[in-house]
């Protein structure tokens, strides 16, 4: 149901994956455009993967970052719909790359449906970002 694409392919899903994720930035002003995505997908910076068989119904995109202590993998991008029949099947592949990848936690932002959405994986809410413009 949830794949990884692979680096050197992500430009041929992005006619797909560019308008969901262009969501995600339309409501968060993360400071990101979908072609600066792109560019880190390609460079390997970020993991593209996509939810799916038939048609692509969800896209996440992580990021590994290395921390002094410790490494996470990062969702700093997940949008899409029909977030019940992809969630844990999606998050057992995503905690497992974690895992392979020697990270101690899996993280991700956005709206606060995702503490509720999260909470019986075990998933908490570790803190709370303000903003003011």
């Amino acid at each position: 149901m949830i794949h990884g694409i692979p680096s050197r392919e992500a430009r041929g899903y992005w006619h797909v994956v560019a308008p969901l994720l262009q969501t995600v930035i339309d409501r968060f002003d993360p400071g990101y455009s979908t072609d600066d995505i792109l560019g880190l997908v390609e460079q390997q910076k970020m993991q593209l993967w996509v939810v799916g068989k038939e048609q692509i119904n969800a896209v996440i995109i992580t990021e590994i970052t290395n921390f002094p202590q410790y490494r996470t993998l990062h969702a700093p991008f997940i949008a899409g719909d029909s977030m019940d029949e992809w969630f844990d099947s999606a998050f057992d592949v995503l905690e497992a790359f974690a895992w392979h990848h020697g990270c101690k936690y899996l993280t991700g932002c956005g709206r606060r449906g995702w503490v509720r959405q999260g909470k019986p994986r075990g998933y908490r809410e570790a803190y709370t970002i303000v903003r003011k413009e």
